[in-house]
Order: structure tokens, then C-alpha cells, then sequence
């Protein structure tokens, strides 16, 4: 007798906190795609004055000149090694300070050193969109490289996002 009580008193309460933690779970909403399932957002930005030429990567907090950290090893020291992959489509947003006279904001994607067909210019400010693809192979090298030949536009700010999958 004394059993069953126990059973009755204890027992409902557990039984209905598992039930209420497996419905929960149940319906629970599933998490959102960013893209489609196989598909990453690879992204990055920064600032830069006019006149210049700068190597950064998706993910890089750093954009390095042409001869930094030595001479010639921009390039070599912002790269990323890759999975193998493909890259999809590069979004380029600029903004600058001040209405460039003129000359043009060029970004373009690098894979092991060589320029791909991804690759944006904008004059002034505004979006570029190029969607092609390149095909990335286990340990190849990227980066981006930023090339800034404007004329009187102040600092320009740039940010961009290239899909890969």
C-alpha cells in the first residue's frame, strides 16, 4: 500500500515532466538556413585611402599592403587555406567619403595567386554583383585582393560576402 502512494504522488509529476520536455522538443522550430543546406556566407571589409592596393581574406580583421609584413608578402601573408569547394557569388558594397573625381574601386577573388572570374569594379559609391564560378581545390590559397585607384574621394569604406558551397 504504502508503494502505490508513493507511485501516486511521486510518479504523476514525472511522468508529465518527460512528456512536457519531449513535445517541447517535438515542436521545436528547426534551425534556419542561411542559404541552402551546403551553402556558407564567407565575408569580410574595412577602409582604405585612395592610391592603394590591399590583400585581406574572408574572415581576416586585418587588410595588409602589397609589402607588408616584407617585401612582396601581402598577398602571401593574407591568405586562407581552403577545403575543397566552390565559390559562387561576390556582393561588393562601397561607400566613400567624398564624390571620387574619378578612377574606380576593384575587388577581386585570388586563388593561389592567380586572379578567378570573380571579380567586382564599382566607380564611386554603390553594389556590384558577379555570380560565377570557381572551383576550389583541397589546400588551395585565397584572398582578395582591393585595389583603390580613386581621386579625391577620401577614405572609402567596402564591404563584401562571396557564397561557398
Amino acid at each position: 500500500m504504502r508503494i502505490h502512494r508513493f507511485r501516486d504522488v511521486f510518479l504523476g509529476p514525472v511522468v508529465l515532466a518527460i512528456c512536457a520536455g519531449i513535445g517541447g522538443w517535438l515542436l521545436a522550430t528547426p534551425p534556419v538556413r542561411a542559404l541552402v543546406d551546403s551553402q556558407q556566407l564567407l565575408a569580410g571589409g574595412g577602409t582604405m585611402a585612395e592610391g592603394t592596393t590591399l590583400f585581406t581574406a574572408p574572415g581576416h580583421t586585418q587588410q595588409l599592403g602589397v609589402d607588408t609584413p616584407g617585401a612582396g608578402l601581402g598577398e602571401q601573408a593574407a591568405q586562407v587555406r581552403m577545403p575543397a569547394g566552390r565559390l559562387g557569388i561576390l556582393r561588393v558594397s562601397v561607400t566613400t567619403a567624398t564624390v571620387p573625381d574619378s578612377g574606380a574601386l576593384t575587388m577581386t577573388v585570388r586563388v593561389n595567386g592567380a586572379d578567378t572570374v570573380l571579380s567586382c569594379q564599382i566607380a564611386g559609391t554603390g553594389f556590384c554583383t558577379k555570380n560565377a564560378s570557381v572551383t576550389v581545390r583541397n589546400n588551395d590559397l585565397l584572398a582578395i585582393r582591393i585595389s583603390n585607384n580613386f581621386v579625391n574621394s577620401g577614405i572609402t569604406a567596402h564591404t563584401y560576402s562571396l557564397t561557398y558551397d
